[in-house]
């Protein structure tokens, strides 16, 4: 078996321990790999905030590489993960509580007097009865959003519709139509 001494620590360790550099004449870098995460990992903690701007420039420099990443990891962790996700919620059910509240305000603030509440209910039936029937979750949703940073519609019949669930989370409030 092959061994190299490292130039930081003075270990001998094998070669399986050093990465490959092209430049050096053995063609493995002078220092193992544990010294070299050790360092990378002192680097890091001096230079948190240059290395968040170049993390942040990077990912916008990168956008379709980034998703892949993401999707990598999450397929990788998918259990680990949304047990977290689960842990996280659990503890936090007043804040899902306190924002289902502010919702329901903020559909019953948006709600006109004229409007026919028996109507309404028709479209969150259907969603239900689609959602049984399909397997698959569908949404009422409100075509303009309810609450936006450039436009607020209403709760009434002449701005809901039944969309799948998943393309109402893709639009989120972001997306109307004649958006200017």
């Amino acid at each position: 078996m092959l061994e190299k001494s490292c130039a930081r620590c003075r270990a001998i360790s094998p070669l399986s321990e050093f990465h490959r550099d092209r430049t050096k004449e053995d063609g493995l870098c002078t220092v193992c790999k544990p010294c070299k995460r050790a360092t990378a990992i002192g680097w890091n903690a001096r230079n948190k905030a240059r290395k968040a701007i170049q993390s942040r420039t990077w990912a916008e420099n990168n956008p379709a590489r980034q998703a892949e990443i993401k999707r990598t990891y999450f397929e990788k962790n998918r259990d680990a993960h949304i047990r977290k996700l689960r842990d996280w919620g659990s503890q936090r059910k007043g804040y899902y509580a306190s924002k289902c509240a502010e919702r329901r305000f903020r559909q019953y603030l948006a709600t006109p007097a004229w409007t026919d509440l028996d109507e309404i209910e028709l479209f969150y039936a259907d969603a239900a009865r689609l959602t049984f029937e399909t397997g698959y979750v569908w949404h009422v949703d409100h075509i303009v959003p309810l609450r936006s940073k450039r436009v607020c519609g209403l709760h009434c019949p002449a701005n809901l519709r039944v969309i799948p669930g998943s393309e109402n989370q893709v639009k989120c409030n972001r997306y109307w139509p004649d958006m200017p």
